[in-house]
């Protein structure tokens, strides 16, 4: 399962890895304002929930990370 975290939106679907596309529904909620942590995590579990898949999940982010640390992103907050 695949989830990017959008300026928009967060989108989420069922993908085979080794045809590198979605195999299933693409599920698609807008970006909570304010984009908070929480708010943002609420809906990327909204879309996997709704998925139902019980395998690993990636996640990317638009954001430029140094050292570990997230320094600048799209549509987050900064709490």
């Amino acid at each position: 399962m695949g989830e990017p975290l959008r300026g928009a939106g967060s989108d989420g679907g069922t993908s085979a890895l080794e045809l590198g596309s979605l195999i299933g529904e693409r599920i698609r909620i807008p970006t909570p304002h304010p984009a908070t942590p929480g708010a943002v995590v609420d809906v990327v579990v909204k879309v996997l929930s709704r998925l139902g898949a019980p395998g690993p999940v990636g996640l990317t982010l638009l954001a430029l990370i140094r050292g570990g640390k997230v320094r600048t992103t799209c549509n987050m907050g900064l709490a």
